[in-house]
């Protein structure tokens, strides 16, 4: 128990509970600034979950009204429109707490419509049994309505605290903060020196892994207790920790309160943390360096989520699907994943104890570095950065990060070949079936119809609305058949034909008769997209991208989120060639990834030469002068990092090309326009060329921001963590609080890929946010904080 307490202080002189409360507190107070920037538009967010039910039910009240033999239910449809309006008028007029009773009307005489063999598409299934259930409780026990998505209630303030910091973002929180509590004593020499203790190895490993997890419970209650004062302070003073939350487990739908829902997310991220700590324990073993053991356990923790049994209950790794298990959770996932940290942690105590990659960790002896003396002032700051390479090559750190990286890439090559056959594979299934439902049922039926107009005395209206839906079916199979079969062959001109047939009778620029192709809540916007782009692939004879047959944009808006999620899978773009993989890689942000290790590896600066050994003391002793010392790292730091992210994307498109093909550099990618609605195309490669550039600039004005942030901290972690404090709290001042001169803020483009398709000038309403801008204001910042740092040095 004493070397547990040894261990606390020491994290408590190294101030790292300090680095800790305030990172959360940070984050913390976002989230209350944020949703306190959003109270008043509670209105409008309660007006759109009802706005789709409202739409069927006045579509219901149509319909039912020219057929006298629905009555009944024509009379419990008017009944669900009196509560609608009840409940939409409680809403305007903010009574919160008269919403559940008139929700519960409408429910009620839904339930009884069904009953009579009524259809309501709204809200049907699982949901209406989980809003059914929901309602119940609140009515139960006399709570309001409260907004959930930007919640200012203690209880539900805390849950959405816990579902961002009880999930990844904490678990990287801790072990970049704790995580070196092994390594560090190797690193340090300070080994050698416990060893010659009274103390047994285990024993002191033990004490450092049970401290931290003592570090884990002391997180979980930091955030409890910040999150409810702050939320009480500056929100409401209505606790609501019966709140209820709707879990679901297959086809099972229960209620839960807030409360409970907060103790199986501690749970749960307790229950990750230590078999986290267990496997760093384990790597740390035998990689006696810091950076490495991390990134080691960041790997194996990712390999394992992907590619492990992900259902079964014995898979410790299933643990870290964090959203997915607090809504149906099952108690055993949390104990066997303790049970298996802490077989882990018992095990790596009985294993041998033997550095692997010893050379770089440990060494008596180094033959020291060759390279002539310079005397000349710029001379000098090239031995510095030649001794930096020199440095870091023996070190070897960069090597093997590059080396993980490219094994990631060509694993998530794999799955992304393997997600592209499956798409390909289901897009044609589908189509398959569409031309047997046209063929056996469709089209029959409506010839039918034709046959049994022309027999009656009818108007001969209604047989020409029969004729031109025929006309408009028949084409639609002909067409389906033509790309079936070509594009079997090699051709996917009737592919797109087909597909652009869809978007156009979608958009309503086909006569179709008496049959509607309606997915109006998909907007013309999208429409219009669609129909542009199949035209610009049969303009230019590109091969198309097997992702459905409409395109998703921003400005599409659907009715529930089942249909949006279901829509949003089909018609995602998803390819492997070269060019789309690395589309793909800019798309899914994983270049912020690669800017994160490569500052971990170049971005400390002068604060690296600080800590225990202090070398930069020994610096100071030679004819150098520390701006010069800073200036050497800092371009080398650059010149590396930038020479990685081209390597990187180079391996990207490599393994794309060879796995399958180079790709089209032409093929259009969507670009919205600064008018808003508007939009045009950019090609392919340009677009990467352009977000590949961007993507840079951000590299090299992070390594510049963290070089500049070690000029005041002493050590490396502070570096890292204030350097990620300051982007975070740019971004979200830049994107939030000042998004009228969000252009002139170098943090605003930490987000390449919305920048060069011009999504945030939209959603931002800033016209200047473009790539252009980028480039000006993120080498203009560069250069301001490079001469900044020289001048801070200017006399040592």
């Amino acid at each position: 128990m004493n070397i547990v307490r040894f261990e606390l202080r020491k994290f408590w002189r190294r101030k790292l509970f300090l680095w800790m409360t305030l990172i959360v507190f940070l984050c913390l107070t976002g989230m209350l600034v944020q949703n306190h920037l959003q109270k008043d538009a509670m209105k409008e967010r309660a007006l759109k979950i009802i706005q789709p039910i409202e739409k069927e039910n006045d579509e219901l009240y149509r319909s039912l009204q020219n057929k006298p033999s629905e009555t009944q239910q024509l009379e419990h449809v008017n009944e669900m429109s009196q509560a609608l309006f009840n409940w939409k008028a409680a809403i305007l007029e903010e009574e919160w707490a008269q919403i559940p009773k008139y929700e519960h009307d409408f429910l009620v005489t839904l339930q009884r419509y069904s009953a009579q063999g009524g259809t309501f598409n709204a809200l049907t299934g699982t949901d209406r049994e989980k809003a059914l259930l929901k309602n119940q409780w609140l009515l139960k026990e006399h709570m309001p309505y409260v907004d959930e998505t930007y919640p200012l209630v203690p209880a539900l303030f805390l849950k959405e605290a816990a579902a961002f910091l009880w999930a990844l973002a904490g678990l990287v929180l801790l072990v970049l903060l704790f995580g070196n509590s092994f390594t560090m004593e190797h690193e340090q020499q300070t080994w050698r020196f416990l060893n010659t203790q009274p103390l047994a190895e285990w024993k002191i490993r033990f004490a450092k892994f049970a401290s931290l997890v003592v570090v884990i419970f002391i997180y979980i209650l930091a955030i409890i207790v910040l999150s409810l004062v702050g939320s009480w302070a500056f929100g409401s003073h209505t606790w609501l920790w019966d709140y209820p939350q709707v879990i679901q487990t297959g086809e099972k739908v229960s209620v839960i309160t807030t409360a409970s829902y907060v103790y199986r997310a501690s749970v749960l991220f307790a229950a990750a943390g230590i078999f986290v700590f267990s496997i760093l324990l384990f790597v740390s073993k035998w990689l006696k360096n810091t950076y490495l053991a991390l990134f080691l356990t960041s790997i194996l923790v990712l390999v394992g989520t992907l590619y492990s049994g992900g259902r079964s209950l014995w898979n410790p790794f299933r643990v870290f699907r964090f959203q997915e298990l607090l809504l149906s959770l099952p108690n055993e996932v949390p104990l066997t994943t303790l049970l298996y940290g802490l077989f882990i942690a018992g095990l790596t105590n009985w294993l041998p104890s033997k550095s692997l990659l010893g050379g770089i960790s440990l060494s008596n002896y180094m033959k020291p570095f060759r390279y002539p003396v310079r005397t000349v002032s710029f001379s000098l700051v090239w031995e510095v950065f030649v001794f930096e390479v020199q440095k870091n090559w023996r070190r070897g750190l960069l090597r093997y990060t590059l080396v993980f990286l490219s094994l990631m890439i060509f694993i998530g090559y794999y799955m992304l070949s393997l997600q592209t056959a499956e798409k390909k594979q289901h897009y044609f299934k589908d189509l398959s079936q569409t031309i047997t439902l046209l063929e056996k049922d469709i089209i029959p039926t409506q010839q039918m119809q034709i046959d049994e107009t022309k027999k009656s005395t009818q108007a001969v209206a209604g047989e020409e609305g029969y004729i031109k839906a025929l006309t408009v079916l028949k084409e639609q199979l002909e067409k389906g058949k033509a790309a079936k079969s070509a594009f079997n062959n090699g051709n996917w001109q009737p592919l797109l034909a087909y597909q652009l047939f869809l978007n156009r009778w979608a958009n309503k620029e086909l006569d179709s008769g008496n049959i509607d192709f309606d997915i109006s809540t998909l907007g013309t916007f999208s429409l219009g997209v669609g129909i542009a782009e199949k035209k610009w692939l049969l303009k230019h004879h590109i091969q198309p991208v097997i992702s459905g047959d409409f395109v998703p944009t921003i400005h599409s808006h659907w009715e529930g989120n089942r249909p949006e999620k279901k829509w949003l899978k089909a018609n995602e773009k998803l390819d492997n060639s070269g060019l789309f993989s690395l589309y793909h890689f800019f798309q899914y942000h994983l270049e912020l990834v690669l800017i994160a290790l490569l500052v971990i590896l170049f971005g400390a600066g002068l604060a690296g030469e600080r800590g225990k050994k202090n070398t930069l003391r020994f610096l100071r002793t030679q004819p150098l002068f520390v701006r010069q010392v800073f200036a050497g790292k800092l371009i080398y730091g650059a010149v590396i990092s930038a020479f990685s992210l081209i390597g990187l994307i180079g391996v990207v498109v490599l393994t794309g090309t060879f796995g399958n093909r180079f790709g089209d550099w032409q093929y259009p990618i969507l670009q919205y326009a600064e008018e808003g609605r508007g939009f045009n195309f950019i090609p392919l490669g340009v677009f990467l060329l352009q977000t590949a550039l961007l993507s840079g600039l951000v590299l090299l004005f992070t390594i510049v921001l963290a070089n500049i942030v070690a000029l005041f901290c002493r050590n490396t972690l502070s570096v890292y963590a204030v350097t990620a404090i300051v982007i975070l709290a740019g971004f979200f001042t830049s994107t939030q609080l000042a998004d009228q001169v969000a252009y002139l803020s170098p943090f605003t483009y930490f987000n390449p890929f919305k920048i060069i398709n011009g999504e945030l000038a939209v959603l931002l309403n800033q016209t200047r946010l473009d790539w252009s801008h980028g480039l000006i204001v993120l080498g203009t910042s560069i250069i301001l904080l490079s001469a900044m740092g020289t001048l801070l040095l200017k006399s040592k």
